[in-house]
């Protein structure tokens, strides 16, 4: 009967945790940048950086879709590791309005327009049914869309507004960070989207299997800290996703926070732990290259 208990406790908080993880997923908002602790987002010189596209052309760039951003606006170079992008970010109106320009190319990746809008403005019936096809002719007016999106995850917020996400693939395998968001008040307008999508040229053909993975990510599990390698060898739950992204590299301090991109296999050691205030979940998430073998990086949540 214990047994029958335990058994339970574990599936309905592995229930629960894919639950809670999904939602955080979906309730980032777009001045949201990463989960990882490592996600460096910095502030760049104009001057030194030279990007490609100067702080006036951003502003034309911006005039040619609509927005009039004032002389006085808040305008910054960002460099941002996670997203492996250079982008301006532009901001007016105390912050209500705020886009982000690739620095590199000028394609419009964010925005976010917090204005009220006012009661003159007709609703038309939108719902989920029609919800992505108003939600992707508002973006593309601001940036082009890429070939291929498939249909999208959507969901309503508290305050009735659609929130929608499409998650990019290459031959059915996703790409870790590779996305567009957007979310629509009731009447369909637009009020902020993101779009982080890669182009990426990867073998796609894993040259060793998820099993093969697991035993070397078990294997590495023994050279870490006593407190991580309890972690993976307490592990409750073990489980493994074939991903495209770039491997994070979080205990190696002499290497670059991010590598480049490759088909790695993501392999998860799930550790419970039973409490009186409720069950612990303690996870360690290895790397393995699928085509080398290799452990390529690591990541955990406590």
């Amino acid at each position: 009967m214990k047994t029958r208990i335990w058994i339970g406790a574990i599936i309905l908080v592995a229930v629960i945790f894919g639950s809670i993880s999904a939602h955080t997923f979906f309730d980032r908002d777009e001045h949201a940048e990463s989960f990882s602790p490592r996600h460096v987002i910095s502030k760049l010189d104009p001057d030194i950086a030279k990007p490609s596209i100067s702080y006036d052309v951003t502003r034309d760039i911006l005039r040619n879709v609509g927005y009039s951003p004032p002389g006085d606006c808040n305008a910054n170079l960002i460099n941002d590791h996670g997203w492996n992008k250079t982008y301006w970010e532009i901001s007016w109106e105390g912050g209500l309005v705020r886009v982000k320009v690739d620095a590199s190319n000028g394609e419009i990746i964010g925005m976010g327009d917090h204005r009220e809008v006012g009661d003159e403005v007709s609703c038309e019936t939108v719902s989920a049914e029609n919800v992505a096809t108003i939600a992707l002719e508002n973006v593309r007016r601001i940036t082009d869309i890429p070939d291929g999106l498939g249909e999208p995850a959507v969901r309503t917020d508290d305050d009735g507004n659609f929130v929608l996400l499409w998650e990019q693939y290459v031959d059915s395998i996703p790409v870790r960070g590779g996305f567009i968001n957007a979310r629509l008040d009731k009447c369909g307008n637009l009020v902020s989207f993101r779009k982080v999508w890669h182009d990426i040229s990867v073998d796609v053909n894993p040259k060793i299997m998820d099993k093969e993975a697991m035993d070397t990510a078990k294997a590495e599990g023994l050279n870490l800290s006593d407190v991580l390698k309890k972690r993976v060898e307490n592990a409750d739950n073990v489980y493994t996703e074939l991903v495209i992204g770039r491997p994070f590299n979080l205990l190696d301090r002499d290497k670059p926070i991010y590598g480049d991109y490759t088909l790695f296999w993501s392999v998860t050691f799930e550790d419970v732990q039973m409490t009186l205030k409720g069950p612990i979940i303690s996870m360690v998430v290895i790397q393995v290259d699928a085509h080398s073998g290799e452990v390529v990086g690591m990541d955990y949540t406590k």
